[in-house]
Parts: structure tokens; C-alpha cells; sequence
């Protein structure tokens, strides 16, 4: 295939470069009063690209998979393939994340020092990397990817530098991305040295194939060295790298502390755009390298499923005794993970892939509006920087009669929180029923019976939150005065409108269509 033909493809990515070289040039091309007109061309410019990607969501999802760069990059189009979201949706998924990002980034910069343009720079590279991840083909492009979303991550976590707390979280992340990049790699050299071995199977000199390529992993793996020690060692410590990414248990105690010393745009990227990729790219390995051992009944599928119940029980237990708001939503999103891995499971079982594929692509456009309309709330109720750094202590009792201050913000966090905790009629109810009815249709029902607990957990979690803003408590008249009372913008309370909009009326259109279906 031509090479010019070939970069067609990758509008999207190409984009987000040439938005992030655009960032730089305009930086040191303005004048100092003129650059705060920066993030306004960067949000215009994601517009356009996420205008332009929504027509090829029509196209039909016939499974077939685009081998790009020597098959180095692997596209499926439409809303699905292979069991899983296809690289269109999941580039869609990115996009409205930076965006989102982008806007909290802008929030948070007029009450808290935020370098603006490496901001900017990084998250539009590492929205890049993040859609390059899940469409890799080969686990040379799997490392390198994951490897430069890591060291962006690191980036933008200690990108305040006046703070005690992000540059302890950014030290924290650095030290937990090394250990797992160090499984990761280690496991690909365990893999490239059994599957490139002539003894057996041939091997790179005698066959002339690419042994990190997925599917030459994948058919060396079935071709009889499903039990070779090499091989399981191999699958396990790249599972366990990319569990990392995820938060699964027992690789999820870096989260909270992170996510609390994160400047508070940084969470919500990792909280939503870092956990989906790490969710698809597991997928991606269970699809491709790893099928033969992640069919029901194999051992890395066994492994996945005990896994994802220990995660969703230790991720409701701890975030059952949270009072931090970043906290809670960091262990609230292991729990969350906890339901991806279990939509992943189901799509495993044959006749099953449809419909899980579908919970999925669901429960991920529930979590990323719900997580961002409350993020977005969180960064209106910041108060402006002080010696205890409010927008990181920031705990539940700071949202007490916010019923009373702010209706409208109290309105989008009630709206966000049901959505997260799965209330009718909103989207994040349809995205649980979805992926509970696809793990029960699969036989999965110990976890089902484990994620109808975890809901019932999280509602109340959850609604220990939502008492503090709607509750009529006794508060004294001085106390009742010296209530920070948050006044957004038109533009926040727009984006924030249309996140509630879409969660309210994607889950009653969604369960109007179960319903007739």
C-alpha cells in the first residue's frame, strides 16, 4: 500500500500533532496578552476533528482489519469488530476526553497555577498516543505507545510545580509506570524469545515472520504451546502490566493517592481516557496474542474473572470509607474498571460478542459524561490557591447546601453522581443492565451476583455525596455565611448543561429502544 495512502488514515492523530506544533508556534508567536486565546484555537480545532470522525461511525461494521505500516497498525471501522469498540469510536472517545480536559484545564488554570502550554502540548500528544495504542497490531507499537501516554501522564501530574502534593503524586506515578513497564517489557522479551525460537516453531530466520507481530503470537500460542512455561510467564506479566494502566486489583494502590495529588483536569484524564484505553488494549490482547488462553475456560481467562470480582469487592469496600472527593472518585473508577473487565469476559463467550461489544461501547460513553459532568463541578466548587491547597483536600462536607448555593451545579452533580451509580432513567443505568445482562447471558453469574452487590454499594457511596449538597442540615447563621457560593461562567454551565443532557436523554432513549426492541 502506498505510504501517502497509507497516512490518510490517521487524520485524526495527524491533527492532534499539528495541533500541538500550532500551540508552540502561537506561544512564542503572541504577545503575552494574546496567548490566553490559545485554548480557544485548541478547542475549535478538536471540534472540527471530532466533527469530521463522526460520519465514519455509519460505516458498516464488517469486522475487517485495516493492516497499516507493515502491519504494525490494525484499523476496524464503524461501531464495532471483533468483539470490541473499533478504532473509529475509540479515536471519537479521545478526542471528546481532550476536549473535556481541555475545558477543565482552562477552569482550573484562573484559580490555580497551571503551566497552560505544556498542558495543552501534552494532553493533545497523549490523546494521540492513547488512540495509536488500541489500534496497535504489533507489541513493538503496543510498548512504545504505552510508553509515551505513561510519560505524558507523569508529565501532566506534576505539572504544578508549586505544589507539594502533585510533584509527591507525579514521583508516585513515575515509580508505579517504571515498575510496570519493567513486567511489560519483560514479558514481551519472554514471548518474542519462545515464539522466535527455531526449536519450536521455526523461528524469525526460518520462516522470515515477525515474531512480535499479534496474530504470529496469537497462532504460535495455539499451535499447540498453550502450556509452555516461557509463553505463560510471558502473557502474565504483559497482563500485568496493562493492569496497571487499569487499576485492577491487586495493582490499583497508586490510584487514590495519585488521583488526590493530580492537579484536578489530570484526574479526570486519568480517571476516564487512561482507564478506557488500558480496558481496550486488554481486549485488544485478549482478541489477538492471548485468544487461545483467554477463551472461557483458559487460564488467563480464569485468571481475568477472579481478577475483576476482587476488583469491584475491594473497590466498593474502600471507597465505602472515603471523605475526599478525588479519592473516592479514583477508587470509584477501579470499581467501574471492575464492570469493563466484566463486559471483556463476556465477549469471550461464543454468540456473546455482540451484545457485550455493545455494553461496552455503552458503559464507556456513560463513564466518560458522567465522570466529566461531575469532574467539571468539582472544578467550580475549587476555591481559589491558599497554603492548604483546597483543590486537593477538597472533601464532601465543602458541598454541604450546595442545593441552596448553586442549584445548577447541585442539579449536573446529582445528575452526574445517579449516572455513575447507576440510577434510572440515566445513561450509566443502561450501560450496568447492559453489561450485567451480557455477563448473566454468558454464565457468568458469581459476577453478576458480585456487580449487583457493587451497584447497591455505590448508590450508597455515592449518595453520601449527593446528601451533602441536597440535605437540609442544621448549620449555624456565621457557618451558614461564610459558604463558598461557586458562580461559573456561560461556558461552563453550557458544557455542563449538554453533559447532563446527554446522560439524561441517552439513557431515556436507550431504555425506550430496550423496551420495543
Amino acid at each position: 500500500m502506498n505510504d501517502c495512502f497509507q497516512w490518510s488514515f490517521f487524520v485524526s492523530e495527524i491533527g492532534l500533532a499539528a495541533l500541538s506544533l500550532l500551540v508552540l508556534v502561537l506561544d512564542v508567536a503572541l504577545p503575552t496578552n494574546l496567548r490566553r486565546f490559545i485554548p480557544g484555537v485548541v478547542l475549535a480545532g478538536l471540534a472540527g476533528l471530532i466533527a469530521g470522525l463522526v460520519p465514519s461511525l455509519a460505516a458498516p461494521s464488517d469486522g475487517v482489519r485495516n493492516l497499516l505500516f507493515g502491519g504494525m497498525i490494525a484499523q476496524t471501522h464503524g461501531l464495532g469488530a471483533a468483539g470490541g469498540p473499533s478504532s473509529d469510536v475509540m479515536r471519537l472517545f479521545f478526542l471528546v476526553a481532550a476536549f473535556l480536559v481541555i475545558w477543565l484545564g482552562v477552569r482550573f488554570s484562573r484559580k490555580f497555577t497551571l503551566p497552560m502550554t505544556g498542558f495543552l502540548l501534552v494532553v493533545l500528544v497523549v490523546a494521540a498516543g492513547l488512540s495509536l495504542l488500541v489500534q496497535s497490531n504489533n507489541f513493538v507499537m503496543f510498548f512504545v505507545t504505552l510508553e509515551a501516554v505513561s510519560t505524558g501522564f507523569c508529565v501532566l501530574i506534576a505539572s504544578r510545580r508549586g505544589s507539594g502534593a502533585s510533584l509527591e503524586a507525579g514521583l508516585k506515578y513515575l515509580v508505579m509506570a517504571g515498575l510496570s513497564s519493567a513486567l511489560l517489557l519483560f514479558g514481551i522479551t519472554l514471548l518474542y524469545g519462545a515464539v522466535g525460537n527455531p526449536v519450536l516453531g521455526g523461528g524469525v530466520a526460518a520462516t522470515g515472520f515477525d515474531a512480535l507481530e499479534f496474530s504470529r503470537v496469537g497462532a504460535f500460542i495455539a499451535g499447540g504451546h498453550r502450556e509452555n512455561p516461557f509463553v505463560l510467564a510471558g502473557v502474565a506479566l504483559v497482563t500485568c502490566g496493562v493492569a496497571f494502566k487499569i487499576g485492577m486489583f491487586p495493582f490499583h494502590f497508586w490510584i487514590p493517592d495519585v488521583y488526590q495529588g493530580a492537579p484536578m483536569p489530570v484526574t479526570a484524564f486519568l480517571a476516564v481516557a487512561s482507564k478506557a484505553a488500558g480496558v481496550v488494549a486488554l481486549l485488544l490482547l485478549m482478541n489477538m496474542p492471548f485468544a487461545a488462553l483467554s477463551g472461557s475456560g483458559g487460564v488467563l481467562y480464569l485468571l481475568l474473572s477472579l481478577g475483576a470480582g476482587v476488583t469491584l469487592v475491594c473497590a466498593n469496600l474502600v471507597a465505602l470509607g472515603q471523605t475526599n472527593v478525588k479519592r473516592l472518585m479514583g477508587m470509584s473508577g477501579v470499581s467501574h474498571a471492575g464492570f469493563l473487565l466484566l463486559a471483556l469476559l463476556a465477549s469471550r463467550h461464543e454468540g456473546n460478542g455482540l451484545s457485550a461489544m455493545i455494553a461496552l461501547i455503552a458503559y464507556l460513553a456513560a463513564y466518560l459524561v458522567g465522570a466529566m459532568a461531575v469532574f467539571g463541578v468539582m472544578s467550580e466548587m475549587s476555591v481559589g490557591e491558599r497554603e492548604s491547597d483546597a483543590e486537593t483536600t477538597q472533601i464532601m462536607l465543602d458541598y454541604r447546601l450546595l442545593g441552596e448555593r448553586s442549584p445548577f451545579l447541585a442539579a449536573v452533580l446529582g445528575v452526574g453522581l445517579g449516572s455513575l451509580a447507576g440510577i434510572p432513567p440515566s445513561l450509566g443505568f443502561v450501560a450496568k443492565f447492559l453489561v450485567i445482562m451480557a455477563a448473566f447471558n454468558a454464565g457468568l453469574w458469581t459476577l453478576t451476583a458480585v456487580a449487583l452487590l457493587c451497584v447497591c454499594a455505590g448508590v450508597y457511596y455515592y449518595f453520601a455525596w449527593m446528601r451533602e449538597a441536597f440535605q437540609r442540615v442544621w448549620v449555624d447563621v456565621e457557618a451558614r455565611r461564610s459558604l463558598f457560593v461557586p458562580r461559573p461562567p456561560w461556558t461552563s454551565r453550557l458544557v455542563l448543561f449538554c453533559l447532563s443532557v446527554v446522560i439524561l436523554i441517552g439513557g431515556l432513549v436507550q431504555s425506550v429502544w430496550r423496551i420495543f426492541q
